[in-house]
């Protein structure tokens, strides 16, 4: 019959916060039965990962289209102008990444990425069903309580 001490099997346990998603300690690896059995070591969430961040094509989306409305207020505030000089303005400024994310969404890879892809639904008033709009606005202000920026 296989026993495990007690020291061994706190000191396996004590290790697992340190392993995050890796095994569990190989002397709790194999259950025995009557004593503590492994647990499953869940993955780690992503706003706890370490090592570099990947880069997230819908925040950097995002940003680019939030930088290009700005040039093109800016352009727009500062002059009267034609309705075709508008469309060129705004195909200068912000278009790009406007079709970018209306046409050909770009994958979110960040919980950063989905915090602002939340915030700008509501920047461009994008509700028409109250129930969603609450729904995000709740888990809007749980990822920015949570993951401050």
């Amino acid at each position: 019959m296989n026993t495990i001490s007690r020291r061994r099997a706190l000191t396996s346990l004590a290790a697992i916060p340190a392993l995050g998603t890796a095994a569990v300690a190989p002397a709790m690896a194999e259950p025995i039965e009557g004593y503590i059995r492994p647990a499953d070591v869940p993955k780690m969430p992503l706003g706890f990962r370490s090592g570099p961040i990947p880069p997230d094509p819908m925040l950097e989306a995002i940003n680019a289209y939030r930088a290009g409305r700005k040039a093109f207020l800016a352009v727009h505030d500062n002059a009267l102008v034609g309705q075709e000089v508008e469309d060129e303005v705004a195909a200068t400024t912000y278009g790009p990444a406007h079709d970018a994310i209306l046409h050909n969404t770009p994958e979110t890879k960040s919980l950063a990425g989905v915090r602002e892809a939340i915030r700008l639904a509501f920047e461009e008033d994008g509700f028409i069903d109250r129930i969603a709009e609450n729904a995000l606005r709740s888990a809007l202000a749980y990822l920015d309580r949570e993951m401050p920026a």
